[in-house]
């Protein structure tokens, strides 16, 4: 695919290792317009599809990219937001991306308070979702 691993440990940084064995540190976008939205490829429901119709003009791009690599994608200034808002995922799934992402400048933060992800919850589905961005002005839920 694409060649090309995703890490990161908490206060040392987030980076990409790609197979030639180049290292580097990765950061989000400072983008704040033409916002390059990212979305599911198979669980893109109504209620996200309105969260992006509420505000059309900040989007340059919505495009459909599988779970983890929405969090990669954000973390390395590829893209700049995407928004999860139905129960499919479990505290497990959203993880590793979690901490590349803030590692990398990022954000993930649940609706409708708009606080960080917690973990190791009694019910671990994530059931209202969530929003990722490179930065916490960019989101409009």
């Amino acid at each position: 695919m694409l060649n090309t691993v995703y890490f990161a440990s908490k206060g040392s940084g987030a980076y990409k290792l790609k197979s030639d064995g180049e290292k580097t540190r990765i950061h989000v976008s400072d983008r704040t317009e033409n916002l390059r939205a990212v979305r599911s490829c198979s669980f893109f429901n109504e209620k996200e599809k309105s969260v992006y119709d509420k505000h059309p003009e900040l989007y340059a791009s919505i495009n459909p990219l599988g779970a983890a690599m929405k969090f990669c994608f954000i973390a390395d200034g590829q893209a700049d937001i995407s928004y999860r808002c139905s129960a499919g995922t479990k505290e497990w799934d959203v993880a590793a991306g979690d901490i590349i992402l803030t590692e990398a400048g990022g954000v993930m933060l649940v609706p409708p308070e708009m606080k960080p992800m917690t973990y190791n919850r009694e019910d671990v589905y994530n059931r209202q979702g969530y929003v990722i961005a490179n930065k916490k002005e960019n989101i409009h839920y």
